[in-house]
């Protein structure tokens, strides 16, 4: 679609983009900015990606996009105070509840235990991760998502934190990485171990992050992308993440084609 590539604004947090809580004035700089960065670079657009629906706004208000596409959803649930029992109680189908309730008892068969980690135990902890999701994106045949230097700046973010799934003899099985704003947790990385009991290992680490979240006053749980269909299987609500695509210059072929595209994935999404 794009005849070269392409400028992304930077995602802090991978999941969303948008310089979250920045100011209108702040916002109107980095596009006018990214933009003209795009046209030095002969680039065809800027893309800020992954806007949530509060963030999507405020960049439409600020500098309207030349188009939008929403390409992935985000996936959130509210925590009850009893945390992991309400939960399974709302999961939506007797088959979800069943099928999720069986891959924790799996994890508990497996003598997984829950790890937390933050603050300055968290550099400790990376190298694993890291190795890990290597490991997890050979077997899916794609590139490691999380780099070496991309994981060493996570210690210095304010509640900044890992979620381990360690077995009996300490081997990690599976991680989250995320961070705690206030009272709602994101999941921002994911790795778990490749094998036969992988997806019981994923049910069993989210259902006792559900666990931790409410036990430490988490009322919002963001389990992020990927995975779509069993979060929502298993209650959490998709929200909509939009991509604002700024053109760099007269493009009408390219505006119609990425106009087309976003009008083709809204119907997919009512579908």
């Amino acid at each position: 679609m794009f005849s070269g590539p392409v400028v992304y604004a930077p995602s802090l947090y991978n999941q969303y983009g948008g310089l979250p809580g920045a100011s209108d004035l702040v916002l109107a700089e980095a596009v006018d900015q990214g933009r003209q960065l795009a046209r030095q670079w002969s680039a065809p657009a800027l893309l800020v990606s992954n806007l949530a629906p509060a963030e999507a706004a405020q960049w439409t208000r600020i500098r309207p996009p030349d188009a939008c596409l929403r390409l992935f959803n985000a996936h959130r649930i509210l925590i009850g105070a009893s945390g992991l029992p309400d939960f399974v109680g709302r999961i939506p189908s007797d088959q979800a509840r069943a099928e999720f309730q069986h891959q924790h008892r799996c994890g508990n068969a497996l003598g997984l235990r829950l790890h937390t980690v933050s603050g300055s135990d968290l550099p400790a902890v990376l190298p694993d991760f890291h190795t890990l999701s290597e490991r997890q994106a050979q077997r899916e045949g794609q590139p490691a998502l999380y780099s070496r230097a991309m994981l060493t700046g996570l210690p210095r973010i304010p509640g900044a934190l890992a979620l381990l799934a360690e077995e009996p003899g300490g081997a990690l099985a599976g991680a989250f990485l995320g961070f705690r704003h206030g009272t709602t947790l994101y999941l921002w990385a994911e790795a778990i171990a490749p094998g036969p009991d992988d997806e019981s290992t994923f049910g069993w680490l989210l259902a006792e992050s559900i666990r931790h979240a409410a036990d430490t006053g988490v009322r919002v749980l963001d389990a992020g992308r990927g995975r779509d269909q069993f979060k929502q299987h298993i209650g959490f609500t998709p929200v909509p993440l939009t991509t604002a695509i700024y053109v760099t210059g007269p493009n009408p072929r390219l505006l119609s084609s990425l106009r087309e595209l976003g009008t083709a994935l809204e119907a997919l999404t009512r579908a």
